[in-house]
C-alpha cells in the first residue's frame, strides 16, 4: 500500500520502500523509504505528497525527533539493512 501512488515513478524506483506509516503526534501520512548508498549508508527517503518532490531525506542520526524518520531507519534495519 502506498499513500502516495505517483512516488512509486519518482521515488521508488531507486529507493527501498518499507510501508505506509501514520504519525501518532500529528495523524499525518507518510510512505516510508530508504536509499542505500554503495558503501552502505542509509538515507531516509520519507514522502509526504504525490508530487515529485514532496520527501524529506536524511542520513541516519541519533537526533532525529520526528517519529517519521525515527521509524523509517527502524524498519530499515528490521530488514537488514
Amino acid at each position: 500500500m502506498l499513500y502516495y501512488p505517483a512516488a512509486k515513478y519518482w521515488m521508488w524506483s531507486y529507493c527501498v520502500h518499507l510501508g505506509p506509516f501514520t504519525c501518532p503526534d500529528s495523524g499525518k501520512h507518510y510512505d516510508l523509504g530508504v536509499y542505500v548508498h554503495p558503501d552502505g549508508k542509509l538515507s531516509a527517503a520519507i514522502v509526504y505528497d504525490n508530487e515529485p518532490g514532496s520527501y524529506m531525506s536524511g542520513e541516519e542520526s541519533p537526533e532525529w525527533e520526528e517519529p517519521c524518520y525515527t521509524e523509517a531507519f527502524r524498519r530499515a534495519h528490521a530488514a537488514g539493512f
